[in-house]
């Protein structure tokens, strides 16, 4: 069954589940109001956020950070589709699955917030 997280305002962070499953797609957007810079949308498998200055490794997280590069004034958009021609693929996670806001690449380092957030997913 495909379920919905998404944010009801602006976070620095999205708690899409906290049980295993399969990610498919999700979306961030950061807000216009964020300050101009260099962000990373980090994907862990976790059932929150992790402590701060927690590195990304393999088994924390479900791929890599994605950098984000953004400017003052304008919204930034980021849409992932994880799935291929027939909908069959898709990324694991054992723990549960939460986009951060990071102001850092590879280690944990809040963001403000100033994400929305949105991910669909499969529970397993």
């Amino acid at each position: 069954m495909l379920n919905k997280a998404f944010n009801e305002s602006l976070s620095n962070k999205l708690i899409a589940s906290t049980n295993p499953g399969k990610v498919l797609k999700y979306s961030a957007k950061l807000d216009s109001s964020l300050a101009t810079g260099v962000y990373y949308i980090q994907a862990w498998d976790a059932d929150d956020v992790p402590a701060g200055a927690t590195v990304v490794t393999n088994t924390n997280s479900v791929f890599a950070p994605v950098e984000v590069a953004h400017t003052n004034g304008t919204a930034t958009i980021l849409d992932v589709d994880l799935t291929g021609p027939e909908g069959e693929a898709g990324l694991y996670f054992k723990d549960g699955f939460v986009l951060a806001l990071s102001t850092t690449e590879f280690s944990y380092t809040a963001g403000t917030n100033h994400m929305a957030a949105v991910a669909l997913w499969e529970a397993h």
